[in-house]
């Protein structure tokens, strides 16, 4: 064989030589070295699904410590931290993550939501919707982010972007935020008329009534910006118009009516409201309570207790303040008093609470669709 041949083949065999040498060293002890590391971070996730997070945390710190490429590990160390509580931490892990230069479109999302979670919880909502709006353009994590991003808009009074956020996300589809789009609109039209703007107020109001037709909010403020523009016709006429169209939500609009029919020295108006009220729904309680106590500044005790009785339907205890007033101002102390025992014994509170937040249990006397304690929107009657 030729010598120039030979040397030829010779260095070929080299080079092949050393070619599998280096795909040995850097591809199978690479998977060798992966799938020994791949051993805390498994168990990490087996822990994370018991919801033993103490020992997720510390295989996971383990699995990282091993192989500083495991982005998922980071990201969950980072979330674990945020459920436990220690929001800084996950914070600082999950700003760091951020920052490598080699992350791929779908950790880099997951990072920003996860991001946007810590800062939320953190009480910083201006850095957490910074994060939320970069995922508004995903499809994946649109419907994810918007929730947040309509709460962040809630507490900081931006009534119309919340709505925009709802209506351009797909959010409409639950029941839940089609009511809430109508709720937010009652308070955008609150801050108009906060500045005095009354017709741009009522424009809002009406439309939200467009949209729900029962929502006793807009119907109460609507009336209450024409008392204020001295139109008290017009307050009556749709005041009075709801609580025969929609007699459980009526309670709502009772003390507006009575106080403005008494003003006009028309009080006979609201009697025979309650009245037709109860014929369309004899177990209103509220409207009860409210007829009977009109008759007993009557004087006229026996037909209060009478409607009380007819009224009652299982309901005693939310009437006993009333039963017991007519009791007492008949002379029928003995009586009264074994009502007002039987009253305290059964921790009744007199007057009926109008609305309470099914968020906290806030309740009030008074309507607020944004709860003042929470600050939960939503529909309270």
């Amino acid at each position: 064989m030729d010598s120039s041949l030979s040397f030829q083949i010779f260095s070929i065999l080299i080079i092949l030589t050393a070619a599998a040498w280096v795909f040995y060293f850097f591809y199978f002890k690479k998977q060798e070295k992966s799938a020994a590391q791949s051993k805390p971070y498994l168990s990490a996730l087996k822990f994370m699904a018991e919801n033993n997070n103490r020992r997720a945390v510390e295989k996971f710190k383990e699995a990282v410590r091993e192989d500083s490429d495991n982005i998922d590990a980071y990201l969950k160390l980072g979330d674990i931290l945020r459920k436990e509580g220690m929001l800084k931490n996950a914070a600082r892990i999950h700003r760091d993550l951020s920052l490598r230069s080699n992350l791929k479109e779908e950790d880099k999302l997951k990072i920003w939501f996860s991001m946007g979670l810590d800062y939320w919880q953190l009480k910083n909502l201006d850095v957490a919707e910074t994060y939320f709006k970069k995922l508004l353009d995903q499809k994946k994590y649109k419907l994810q982010a918007a929730p947040y991003l309509v709460k962040i808009y809630e507490t900081a009074g931006r009534y119309k972007e919340a709505a925009k956020i709802i209506e351009n996300t797909g959010l409409t589809k639950d029941e839940k935020y089609q009511t809430k789009i109508v709720l937010l609109k009652v308070l955008e039209a609150g801050l108009e008329q906060e500045k005095g703007e009354g017709k741009a107020a009522r424009i809002l109001y009406k439309e939200a009534l467009k949209k729900k037709p029962d929502c006793v909010a807009a119907v109460l403020y609507i009336g209450e910006s024409y008392i204020k523009e001295e139109r008290v016709e017009e307050a009556l006429k749709i005041w009075s118009e709801f609580c025969y169209k929609f007699p459980p939500k009526a309670k709502v609009l009772f003390p507006g009516l009575e106080k403005t029919y008494f003003e006009q020295g028309n009080f006979n108006k609201i009697q025979e409201l309650y009245e037709t009220i109860l014929k369309t729904d004899p177990n209103n309680i509220a409207a009860c309570k409210a007829l009977s106590a009109i008759l007993r500044k009557k004087g006229d005790y026996d037909t209060a207790l009478t409607l009380i009785s007819d009224c009652q339907n299982g309901s005693e205890e939310s009437l006993n303040g009333e039963v017991i007033s007519i009791l007492f101002e008949k002379g029928r102390y003995k009586e009264a008093a074994a009502r007002a025992l039987e009253s305290v014994k059964s921790a009744d509170n007199g007057p009926l609470q109008m609305v309470k937040c099914t968020a906290c249990g806030f309740t009030s006397s008074e309507l607020f669709i944004k709860c003042p304690q929470c600050g939960t929107i939503d529909e309270h009657i």
